[in-house]
């Protein structure tokens, strides 16, 4: 039994047994719509990314411990009076206290709140900036000049010129994030009072694109549907055929968010593509089979004739957009899935309930394919001129065509991408406003972060945390660098005149717990102190600037970092060993140096060499050039105010002589001993207090003298920066603090970096295991960049080869497959060179282009290669044969491709930019592909000899299509076209 046999069998079957086939389908439609209610919204970027992706699993890790993605900048403009003006200091705490009310938030920081560290009488206090607001003029100006010179919250919580200043909120890992994000929203609109303010954050850019989301929904699926009728009901000239085929679209549509609520896959912010499409695209189906029965008048008959080419155009578009689903971007996979359950469904109600329900309504052919002397109409004699001469001038055709598609495709080299998903969002909406604010008066929305996995306070494990923090400050676009390492260094500065981290555990606890309750602590470390991160904001959303920070910080991870730190003992090594190892520590304190001041002179660069050979040149000379005289002052104050006992005078100056005759030779071994015997032999002290005394006082000296090494090695290095660098207090105390770790007694690397050193296995004390990685956003993008390039490519390759092989077999023909194939991908490539030539950017929604079009243009060369072929079979000579199907299956793609191309342009009222560049590629293709199909494809026919072909199997000609027969249409009997 042939097919077309068998569909008129199906077709008569259907009519039997209507009722129930009808009843079935509502019930099913029923149920699913049913199930819509629990179709749920995820515009959450980082869910697209793959679940066993490694870029994407580190930034749901950093998320899940540290909520360091889930941000909140709330920014308030006071550019008319001043941060530092009482309203708006009383505006800025008022909101402060009302966003920390709300429960899922774990941490509010602004200028009010935030962490200041400074001196008091009795060492450090650690409390809120702005507890109360000053009442006096001079109080404020005190308060801004105070605030203005503090690195830590100049471009964080308040702009260089005051003018603004910025509330972060954090939000619970373990909270919604976007019903928060509104929550955030509300409560500032209420507290603002009229005053400007502007917000960024991803929290808030979800918020946003569900809310465009809806809006798309709500406004493009009644203007796609009212543009349905009008294009419908020109090209069908039929009420019923209008009616039915929007109603079967809308079937499957229902069909659709029904079967996504089944697979639990939520929509998201290219949803409403599916939808528009959906319902231009279902439609086409439908439109083939009416327009056929147009002609044919019996619904077994067009079922029989029409039901390969519509199965074979779903087939290949589904294949098409089905590529998509072999991608690793989930937003992707999803359009793919969704698309091809709504096409599927709208074939298969086509086949099965048009039929029943065309039958119902008692719908008959009229006249529209009569003889142009019949029925003038101008679209079919357009369409009949446009075959003829497609066919007479061939060559000319394909000519012309070769040459625009070298000048189009010329611009393909020159396409760029876009993975800034805050430019999904219209230019003037409240995110991108907000992100230019964030951009221009502050660092920036876009997270960095360096991931640590380890003994947090292990002091070999925060000091190489502070190597990486000081390559990071390397990079010129990367700035607002917070740490618990910061908090801790900043307290030693305060304490002890050392911007480090101390070098013992029992040093940083006691920094530590200083800070305990801190709320801010958690966007740092784990409460387990087990993982910590280095944060940094990048200001440029640009893509190749996340490719260059992403691979930026790959490389030194790549060269310098690994899953070891090692804590040497340079008396264990052999000369050669402790020469190989004080090179390399001169080494990395003249590469971090140079870092520092690339880090605070941008764009300025910095070899680290020259600082190199300087440091090595003075470094001998140390010792020649301090006065000790800061370390025997340390010593007596110290002998007098904190020996286990008190200590006369004159034992004390007999101590500080014994000292004095070692010199800056303070390790001396024997040193402590003499000491101690100084304090006993008077008896002022036991032998034990003693010794506890002598050891206190050294380490107070060594301190001191390590302070004036530092300095004193820092001074010669200044001439090699810029003036102002070189006044700049920040750079010098982080510079000194890198100098001070060069007479560690134990100095610690990454196992990596010490490995060329001469028996460094026999010089190793101690090793800490440590992962290190990057996260946050360049890598998370870059990656996002990388798929989508990737998923371009292979869902062109796919969708090609998938057509290709489709059409060649059920035409039995590789020329008709290749024909076919080419007519599409020739207007491909045109509109791909037009992005480049328009600077139209590869994104998340233009990536859906190449694919797409595959899948749709090869629809109408389908129906295109069938009517040809049985008009070959009739006998038809050739130039008439092509007059006719370009006049036939002309106005039924003509009407197809008119219904998905005003689905396009309406995507352009979109509110995301992403659907708008959408729609303008896909839109101008689709013309491009019926220019194609009507040009083109007659073309590349005649060119491979197709239309002399003989018959690609059994196929034998229909009798209502030979030459002198009639057929029945509206019950006259009409001239076959043939």
């Amino acid at each position: 039994m042939s097919f077309e046999s068998f569909m008129a069998r199906f077709t008569r079957g259907l009519f039997r047994y209507r009722w129930w086939i009808l009843s079935l389908i509502l019930l099913i439609t029923a149920g699913l719509a049913y199930s819509t209610r629990h179709l749920e919204v995820n515009n959450d970027y980082d869910t697209w990314l793959p679940a066993r992706d490694r870029i994407a699993e580190m930034y749901r890790i950093v998320d899940r411990q540290f909520s360091a993605n889930a941000l909140v900048f709330v920014v308030l403009d006071f550019s008319d009076k001043g941060v530092f003006h009482p309203d708006s200091l009383a505006l800025v705490q008022r909101m402060t206290r009302e966003l920390e009310s709300i429960k899922d938030l774990f941490n509010v920081t602004s200028l009010t709140n935030i962490v200041d560290i400074r001196r008091a009488d009795s060492g450090i206090e650690i409390r809120d900036l702005i507890p109360e607001i000053p009442g006096s003029d001079s109080e404020l100006r005190a308060l801004e000049e105070y605030v203005l010179s503090k690195e830590m919250y100049v471009n964080a919580v308040i702009s260089p010129d005051a003018a603004f200043t910025v509330v972060i909120c954090n939000i619970d890992s373990q909270a919604e994030e976007v019903a928060a994000a509104g929550a955030i929203l509300d409560r500032i609109h209420e507290v603002a009072a009229g005053r400007p303010y502007y917000f960024g954050g991803d929290p808030a850019l979800i918020y946003y694109l569900d809310l465009y989301q809806t809006r798309d929904m709500e406004l493009l699926v009644p203007l796609t549907l009212l543009a349905m009728v009008i294009i419908l009901g020109y090209g069908l000239r039929n009420l019923w055929g209008v009616v039915l085929s929007l109603s079967l679209v809308v079937l499957s549509v229902i069909w659709t968010f029904g079967l996504q609520v089944l697979f639990e896959m939520p929509s998201n912010v290219l949803t409403p593509a599916v939808v528009v499409l959906l319902i231009a695209m279902g439609s086409e189906y439908a439109v083939h089979f009416y327009n056929h029965f147009l002609r044919r008048g019996d619904l077994a008959l067009t079922s029989s004739e029409i039901a390969m080419p519509i199965i074979m155009s779903a087939a290949t578009t589904i294949v098409g957009v089905l590529t998509f689903a072999t991608t690793r971007i989930d937003i992707l996979n999803r359009f793919g899935i969704e698309l091809a359950f709504g096409l599927g469904s709208a074939c298969l109600l086509s086949l099965v309930l048009l039929p029943i329900c065309m039958q119902l309504v008692k719908a008959k052919p009229n006249l529209i394919h009569s003889t142009a002397a019949d029925r003038p109409d101008f679209l079919s004699d357009l369409l009949d001129r446009l075959g003829g001469w497609a066919h007479r001038h061939t060559r000319r055709i394909l000519v012309v065509s070769s040459i625009g598609l070298l000048i189009l495709g010329s611009g393909i080299p020159r396409i760029t991408s876009n993975v800034d998903f805050v430019e999904l969002l219209p230019e003037e909406s409240p995110p991108r406003r907000g992100n230019d604010i964030l951009r221009d008066h502050f660092s920036g929305i876009y997270s960095v972060a360096m991931y640590f996995k380890g003994d947090i306070e292990d002091p070999a494990v925060m000091g190489m945390k502070e190597y990486v923090e000081n390559f990071m400050r390397s990079e010129e676009l990367l700035s607002s660098f917070t740490s618990i390492n910061g908090l801790l260094a900043e307290e030693n500065w305060l304490m002890n005149g050392v911007f480090a981290v101390p070098e013992t555990r029992e040093g940083i606890a006691n920094l530590w717990l200083l800070l305990e309750g801190e709320e801010i602590l958690k966007t740092f470390v784990t409460p387990d102190r087990t993982q910590a991160l280095v944060t940094g904001l990048l200001r440029e959303p640009q893509t190749y600037v996340m490719w260059h920070v992403s691979q930026l910080l790959r490389d030194f991870l790549n060269e310098n970092v690994s899953g070891e730190i090692v804590r040497i003992d340079p008396q264990r090594l052999s000369p050669e060993g402790r020469e190989s190892l004080k090179d390399l520590r001169l080494r990395e304190a003249a590469r971090q140096i140079a870092w520092l001041a690339q880090g605070y002179d941008k764009p300025a660069r910095y070899d680290f060499l020259p600082i190199l050979e300087r440091m090595k040149a003075e470094l001998g000379r140390v010792d020649d050039t301090i006065s000790l005289e800061p370390v025997w002052a340390a010593s007596r104050s110290y002998l007098q105010d904190e020996a286990v006992e008190a200590v006369p005078p004159e034992v004390i100056e007999r101590i500080l002589a014994v000292m004095q005759e070692s010199g800056a030779d303070i390790r001396d071994t024997a040193l402590a001993g003499r000491i101690a015997r100084t304090l006993t032999s008077p008896q002022v002290m036991a032998p034990e207090d003693a010794l506890e005394t002598a050891s206190g006082v050294l380490r107070r000296a060594e301190s001191v003298l390590r302070l004036e090494r530092a300095a004193a090695l820092g001074r010669p290095l200044r001439d090699l920066f810029s003036a102002e660098l070189a006044q700049h207090k920040d750079f010098h105390k982080r510079t000194e603090g890198v100098i001070w770790g060069l007479w560690a007694e134990r100095p610690f690397f990454f196992s990596r970096q010490v490995r060329a050193v001469p028996g460094i296995e026999t010089a190793v004390v101690a090793r800490k295991p440590v992962e290190v990685d990057q996260a946050g956003a360049p890598d998370l993008l870059r990656r996002f960049d990388e798929l989508l390039y990737e998923s371009q490519i292979q869902s062109l390759l796919l969708a090609s080869l998938a057509v290709l092989i489709l059409i060649s077999a059920t035409q039995r023909s590789i020329r008709r497959g290749l024909a076919s194939l080419l007519s599409v991908l020739a207007p491909l490539v045109a509109v791909l060179g037009f992005m480049g030539w328009a600077g139209i950017p590869l994104d998340f929604g233009t990536v859906l282009y190449g694919a797409l079009v595959i899948g749709l243009g090869v629809d109408g060369s389908i129906h295109f290669l069938t009517y040809q072929h049985r008009q070959q079979l009739a006998g038809v000579e050739p130039e008439a044969a092509f007059r006719e199907t370009s006049r036939h299956v002309g106005r039924a793609v003509a009407t197809a491709n008119g219904t998905i191309c005003c689905a396009f342009l309406m995507l352009l009222l979109s509110q995301t930019t992403t659907l708008r560049y959408f729609a303008l590629v896909n839109s101008l293709a689709i013309l491009l592909v019926t220019l194609s199909m009507l040009t083109i494809l007659p073309a590349l026919v005649s060119l491979f000899q197709i239309d002399r072909q003989g018959s690609p199997g059994k196929a034998v000609p229909h009798r209502h299509d030979l030459p002198g027969h009639s057929v029945q249409e509206g019950g006259r009997k009409t001239p076959s076209r043939g």
